[in-house]
């Protein structure tokens, strides 16, 4: 039952803070590039006004509503008190993410790394043992994920003012620009609703025309494959408000060049991942999830398409946020959208998961290529490049080493001895990158920024200039 306390916080938290993430990043990014301290606090104070405000709202519409919501829609008298206190973190909620995207428009994602990924989730993960320890119930876990959420918004904060970039203790005054603020974030909050659609669709259809345990099978299926992205989120976070600041100074030249290696970095980092997912799909699955699970093992191969190609051309819709055409973006998102819907329902009855994977998969691919297609359209810019070709051989060369090494071991294969298949791939993978020269010194350092950005430049040590 806390999973629905939580996915009506997500819900609610969506519609509270109007697609202003997104905004808050680009604008800061954008005029701390013009060196414009003035606009600078204007949007980061504005939109902590509309968020915290509108969260607010949505914290009080939960909290007289919660009854009839859990018995109306839920039919649990035991989710009334888990939906009051998940709504109450709604405003704080809304402020961390405003908080969150100000620090990533500043490049300073270590603070927020360390708030919302370590302190959060570790004070999380121990309040939650204790409470289940001393007997307190769903209750108490409601209330460990609002204290966490208000303890990661105030390390935030925290950051913002004494760190990076005051906006209470300090002389400068606000400069608002909120029309052109809420033009940009709205279509962003349209598309997040959209996005949240299409994510649920598939799921929803297949509880709808086949089986509950085909529902369990893609559950497993889909966020394993989902995993793709995530590697592309964390080059993005940075990716996005450097870009914004060049497009602010009219480098494109440089953007075109940043776009290319963003490219190239997310293509290195999923490939090898991909190729695990498609030629092992059933053994991952039976590993990680049961022998019940391995039946998913063509929809995740079908996934894995569609979210490589998600990572690999994920750049060119960040792109798009920093060229200001997010209005573009929500159009991109709702063709998206149509063309999942309508694959749903026209493959799904017949074939089932896999029916669901191609009309995910077939969607993400649209949207990406359709992003990517407007940049070229609007900036004259792609994001291929004969780069590519070094980690494609390579990523041949690791699975035919993993496929070999594969080939030989007893099956069904103990943990120990299927986990050293991949280890192969990785390390085949990674000494071919290194030897084909894929990476070249900028890169390298690239990489080492970054690390240091996130507090994790202890993992880079074997990447000192050669």
């Amino acid at each position: 039952m806390i999973s629905v306390g939580i996915a009506i916080l997500q819900i609610a938290s969506v519609f509270a803070l109007l697609g202003l993430g997104s905004g808050v990043m680009r604008y800061v990014s954008f005029f701390r590039a013009l060196e414009d301290r003035a606009k600078t606090k204007g949007v980061i104070t504005f939109s902590l006004k509309v968020a915290v405000g509108a969260g607010m709202l949505a914290a009080l519409l939960l909290f007289v509503f919660a009854e009839q919501i859990a018995l109306g829609f839920f039919h649990n008298a035991g989710l009334v008190d888990v939906i009051r206190v998940f709504g109450l973190a709604t405003p704080f909620l809304t402020a961390t993410y405003v908080l969150a995207a100000a620090l990533r428009g500043f490049q300073r994602i270590e603070y927020e790394v360390y708030a919302t990924r370590i302190v959060e989730s570790t004070a999380r993960l121990a309040l939650s043992a204790a409470v289940i320890f001393f007997g307190f119930g769903l209750f108490g876990l409601s209330v460990v994920y609002f204290l966490t959420i208000v303890l990661s918004f105030l390390i935030c904060f925290y950051a913002l003012e004494w760190k990076v970039f005051p906006i209470v203790f300090t002389r400068v005054k606000s400069v608002f620009v909120r029309r052109e603020l809420l033009t940009y974030s709205l279509p962003m909050l349209f598309a997040g609703v959209l996005y949240l659609f299409m994510n649920w669709m598939d799921t929803l259809m297949l509880g709808y025309f086949r089986t509950i345990e085909e529902v369990g099978v893609y559950n497993v299926a889909m966020p394993t494959a989902a995993l793709l992205i995530a590697l592309s989120a964390s080059t993005n976070q940075l990716f996005t408000p450097i870009a914004t600041g060049l497009f602010g100074k009219n480098k494109m030249a440089e953007v075109k060049k940043l776009y290319r290696r963003v490219t190239k970095w997310n293509f290195l980092a999923g490939f090898p991942l991909f190729l695990a997912f498609f030629f092992f799909a059933r053994q991952v699955l039976r590993v990680l999830f049961g022998p019940d699970y391995e039946g998913g093992g063509t929809a995740l191969m079908i996934l894995a398409f569609g979210y490589l190609a998600a990572c690999v051309l994920s750049a060119g819709s960040e792109l798009l946020m920093a060229f200001r055409k997010t209005h573009v973006l929500f159009v991109n998102m709702f063709a998206a959208s149509a063309l999942n819907f309508l694959l749903n329902y026209l493959l799904i009855p017949g074939y089932g998961m896999v029916g669901g994977a191609v009309a995910t998969s077939a969607s993400l691919v649209v949207y990406v290529v359709l992003s990517s297609g407007y940049v070229y359209r609007f900036a004259k810019m792609h994001p291929y490049s004969t780069d590519l070709v070094k980690p494609l051989g390579a990523g041949a060369l690791a699975i035919a080493a993993a496929l070999a090494f594969n080939a030989v071991i007893p099956h069904p294969a103990p943990l120990p001895l299927f986990v050293s298949v991949f280890m192969v791939l990785a390390v085949v993978y990674g000494v071919l990158v290194l030897l084909l020269k894929s990476m070249d010194e900028e890169d390298l350092e690239l990489v080492r920024a970054f690390a240091r950005k996130i507090g994790a430049q202890r993992f880079t040590g074997f990447l000192e200039k050669r």
